[in-house]
């Protein structure tokens, strides 16, 4: 028996001598294959104990290793504890949750808390299905003789922690993303039940713990049953739910069910059991009745682990029928009289469960009850159609609908009634009074006409009107009063407006007694006053009574063509339409014979363009006018009555031209009794419109209709500033052209009235065409084009054309839109006759084929993805040949082909292991070289590699260490690899060992 122990213990001592030998080699379980791309883990761990699952919460960002998160402090000196987690631990709990480290995703254990005053604990667990990618870069404790105990093997561990008072224990597992198919498992022992308790030699002291699992984003500590075993799985818990589109259906009609809220993890199945024997898989499902009856429905979800949750909805299957719809309603009403709509002869088989009222008649639903009656009313008379939708249980539906006239009562009619002063003076302000109107049915609105033209230029709710009036006359004004209904009276004040003769202005005009013909002179009434402002200067050149220039600034600037004395006389408005006047004698003189000799007529000009056809004299007093004018369709006739210099006629609005610029009188010189003109508008028989414009504002077509032709005719134009101005323009680049046949020439023109409606004198032969053109800006896009292909949240630059070929320059807001957002706009001027190109950065916020669009055009542009693309690196040696014990650089240098900053691992390969991981981030487009250092004691040519890219590098000299020690130095501090040549003769001989001891002591037995 002696001998027969001897020799058991020879062979393990043996065993052991070559377990020491092969030990170098490191624990299963240990190896490279920690360090997990981020986007690649699961999103989710959950534990499992019986059928209880529990989320796990998930700690960090992956920016630190999970040995930096939990921070162990051992040695002489230290609390061999872990402070990263000072801010988790719980006295007398052990926890178990996940770590989220730039290596990997752990599984994180963590037993008490330091410095808690609290007593011993102890803890043993066997964990199983480990996976092999696995390794336990914490280990607390892992001072030398530890009490701890941890045992790895290739996919399990056997740990046993035991710890004093104020400190913690703990262990983190990385390489938990590599589960997939199966679950790791855990068997606890707590307290009594564990290693340190049960072992006599130690019989450990200990608090009892609890045992918790740190669950979901608000890291709840929820209870786990410590005598029970769990299991860690990849994925997050099943939870089974429903969703019906309606769970009351007919007979035939389909039910669409939808899965899609329940909570699974990858590769889940979805099972539906619907009740009649039938069954389907899929997230959604579509399933038809052809019986009454109810059902119970089961969804029943499943994962890679077998485990299983299930989720129930009844559905009631019924026969049914539409409803009939009836509506009850009154025949009349009178306006906002409260009327009731009845529906509740309407019926079904099933029930109805609401009704759906539309009581304005235009086809939409106002208001939907459940009470088969509503109550509206109506505000207005006329015939008004009211309907009901009556809606079943099960969403069937008819409808029914009825007609009430509302009728006026002429009793509530309103009665207009309005008080004001007979007079005031220009710009004084007057209040109008409609209080003593009767409105019965209310809602009154009060509309003002001031001007007598029948247009309302005020709208109020108030029965008074403050207002002012800036010229002088009688003056009439309507007031309107609008009930609720919309009926209406009016009544009418009467006011004359007078001026204060203490404001009215005052005319004075300097000119040079004699000047020469040709001779430019310049008029001055700059002595004039005007206290109410607003002044417009006429200037009569040759005294027949008819301004041929009028201005706002007081002087002007004349030349003569005749030699004789002059009668110059001024006209100063104001802004009250009050007058005064001045003359000054100006004596012209013949040039002298130098200068040459003038002939023609009498006559004036300015530099605005000369004298002008005289403005059209009032109308005669005798019965019969003077001119007549007649209109058909769009041409107007105007004939003269009498022999005549000049004759004229006013025209309604309208009648010729309309809008922006229309004609309000018509006047014929050197006329004869019966002449007639006719006048088309819309005249279009040129090239286009007149000078340097862009738009045709008016078009007029004179001809002779009877008798001798005038000798010219004068049309007098208003001209709306305001439209003009809203059409891009201005009054004063107005160009008002007469046609000779071939080409446009500018008309003759007499400024009359300048204010918000500008009134011009424009003369043409009697069958001349006229025409007002306006000039705008014509902006348009060209060549809209974008600078490089797009990425995804990057910057890039769209350029287009602009080109004005208007003669006004213009200004435009130019939009950029991609994918139909806004990206960018911005507020431009394009000078008339010029070409601008315009550069706007956009910044694409998604990928894929998307339309831009900018000043009007567009185009299809594809818009790539932002990712990285880092491929393999290239690798180098700093010198290909280095001598023993001295350092080898090996390069990486990496470059990032895609188009955002992306991070790669590289990890450092010596004899096939990896000695060093670095992080590396490149910007897009650009290189980064990454270094690693590296001592190699013993010559031979070797090959190092990052990534999986190598470099070869020879050691040249003698080995500096003897051959039992490390040919590799890591620089690692404590410890490095074993040559694997060493290592196989160390295997070789230690197996020769243990067959020849077995077979000597196989002979000793």
């Amino acid at each position: 028996m002696e001998r027969e122990t001897l020799a058991i213990r020879s062979i393990a001592l043996v065993l052991l001598v070559v377990g020491a030998s092969i030990g170098p080699l490191g624990p299963v379980g240990s190896a490279a294959g920690n360090v997990e791309n981020v986007d690649d883990r699961p999103t989710a761990y959950s534990v499992v104990q019986g059928e209880r699952c529990i989320p796990l919460t998930i700690v960090g960002d992956a920016s630190q290793n999970v040995s930096s998160y939990y921070d162990y402090h051992g040695g002489d000196g230290t609390d061999y504890s872990s402070h990263g987690t000072d801010d988790r631990q719980v006295s007398n709990v052990s926890q178990l949750y996940v770590y989220r480290g730039s290596n990997g995703d752990s599984l994180l254990f963590l037993h008490d808390a330091r410095n808690d005053g609290v007593g011993n604990g102890s803890v043993s667990m066997s964990i199983t299905n480990v996976p092999e990618e696995a390794s336990w870069p914490v280990e607390d404790d892992t001072y030398q003789n530890r009490d701890d105990n941890f045992e790895h093997g290739e996919t399990s561990s056997q740990i046993d922690w035991m710890w004093t008072e104020g400190r913690t224990d703990g262990a983190a597992m990385v390489g938990l993303g590599h589960l997939n198919e199966t679950a790791i498992r855990i068997d606890p022992a707590f307290d009594e039940e564990s290693f340190a308790a049960q072992d006599p030699e130690l019989d450990w002291p200990y608090d009892p713990l609890e045992w918790r699992a740190r669950s979901g984003p608000d890291e709840e500590l929820v209870a786990l049953d410590k005598d029970s075993p769990v299991e860690v799985q990849a994925g997050t818990c099943l939870d089974a739910a429903v969703e019906v589109n309606a769970t009351t259906v007919s007979s035939g009609e389909a039910v669409q069910f939808d899965g899609g809220n329940s909570t699974v993890g990858p590769s889940a199945e979805y099972d539906w059991s619907f009740g009649d024997n039938t069954s389907a898989t899929g997230v959604t499902t579509t399933h038809t009745y052809n019986q009454t009856g109810t059902f119970t429905v089961t969804l029943t979800v499943s994962n890679r682990f077998g485990r299983s949750d299930t989720a129930n909805v009844t559905i009631e299957v019924v026969d049914d029928s539409p409803p009939d719809a009836r509506l009850d309603a009154p025949a009349t009403a009178t306006p906002n009289e409260t009327v009731v709509l009845d529906a509740s002869n309407s019926t079904d088989d099933t029930g109805i469960s609401e009704y759906r009222w539309d009581v304005d008649g235009d086809g939409t639903v106002d208001r939907t009850t459940t009470a088969a009656r509503t109550e509206t009313a109506f505000d207005t008379v006329g015939n008004q159609t009211v309907a009901v939708t009556a809606v079943d249980t099960l969403g069937q539906t008819d409808s029914a609908n009825a007609t009430i006239a509302v009728e006026a009562n002429e009793s509530n009619d309103p009665t207009a009634a309005i008080d004001g002063p007979a007079t005031a003076t220009v710009n004084q302000e007057v209040t109008f009074d409609a209080s003593n109107s009767t409105v019965p049915r209310g809602g009154a609105t009060y509309e003002w006409d001031l001007n007598g033209d029948g247009t309302a230029e005020n709208v109020t709710t108030n029965a008074s009107l403050t207002t002012s009036f800036a010229t002088i006359g009688n003056r009439t004004v309507r007031v309107t009063v609008v009930d609720a209904i919309g009926r209406n009276d009016s009544a009418n004040a009467t006011l004359t407006v007078q001026r204060n003769a203490s404001n009215d202005p005052v005319a004075r005009l300097d000119a040079p007694a004699t000047t020469r013909v040709g001779t430019e002179i310049t008029l001055d009434a700059s002595n004039s006053t005007v206290p109410r402002g607003g002044a417009t200067y006429e200037w009569d050149l040759n005294g027949d009574g008819t301004a041929e220039n009028v201005t706002t600034t007081p002087s002007l600037t004349a030349t003569f063509d005749t030699a004789g004395d002059r009668t110059i006389r001024l006209t100063v408005t104001d802004s009250a339409n009050v007058t005064a006047t001045d003359s000054a004698q100006v004596t012209v003189e013949r040039a002298s014979q130098s200068g040459g000799g003038g002939s023609g007529g009498d006559g004036g000009s300015d530099s605005g363009g000369g004298g002008a056809a005289p403005a059209p004299p009032p109308e005669p007093d005798e019965d019969e006018p003077a001119a007549t004018a007649s209109s058909d369709g769009n041409t107007v006739t105007v004939e003269s009555n009498v022999d005549a210099d000049v004759v004229g006629v006013g025209l309604d609005d309208g009648t010729l031209g309309s809008g922006s610029v229309r004609v309000q009188r018509i006047a014929l010189a050197d006329v004869e009794s019966g002449s007639a003109v006719a006048v088309t508008d819309e005249w279009n028989g040129s090239d286009g419109p007149p000078l340097g414009s862009d738009e045709t504002m008016l078009a007029l077509g004179p001809s002779v209709a009877s008798g001798p032709a005038p000798s010219s005719v004068t049309y007098q134009l208003a001209i709306d500033r305001a439209a003009i101005r809203n059409r891009g323009g201005s009054v004063d680049s107005l160009a008002v052209a007469t046609w000779n046949g071939s080409g446009w020439e500018t008309a003759e023109t007499t400024l009359v009235r300048n204010d918000s409606t500008v009134v011009i004198n424009a003369t043409a032969g009697p069958e001349e065409p006229l025409a007002v053109g306006l000039p705008t800006a014509q902006v348009v896009g060209t060549d809209l084009a974008i600078a490089e292909s797009p990425v995804v949240n990057q910057s890039v630059n769209v350029s287009v054309t602009l080109s004005n070929d208007g003669h006004r320059d213009g200004s435009e807001t130019v939009t950029t839109v991609l994918g139909g957002r806004v990206v960018a706009s911005e507020r431009v001027t394009i000078r008339a006759g010029e070409t601008e190109r315009l550069t706007f950065t956009v910044v694409p916020r998604r990928a894929g084929q998307q339309r831009l669009t900018v000043a009007g055009l567009q185009t299809t542009v594809d818009v790539a993805p932002a990712r990285a693309d880092i491929g393999p690196p290239s690798v180098d040696v700093e010198r290909e040949t280095v001598g023993t014990g001295e350092s080898v650089q090996v390069r990486a240098t990496f470059r990032n082909d895609g188009t955002v900053t992306g991070t790669e691992n590289a990890s450092f390969v010596v004899f096939g292991e990896v000695v060093e991981r670095q992080s590396v981030t490149v910007a897009p487009g650009e290189t980064k070289t990454v270094t690693f250092e590296q001592r190699i004691e013993h010559p031979g040519q070797y090959t190092v590699g990052v990534n999986g890219q190598n470099a070869s590098v020879a050691v040249d000299g003698e080995a500096k260490t003897a051959q039992t020690e490390s040919w590799v130095d890591t620089g690692a501090g404590g410890g490095g690899s074993t040559s694997p040549l060493l290592l196989g003769l160390l295997a070789l001989g230690s197996i020769g060992l243990v067959a020849g001891s077995i077979a000597v002591l196989s002979r000793q037995l």
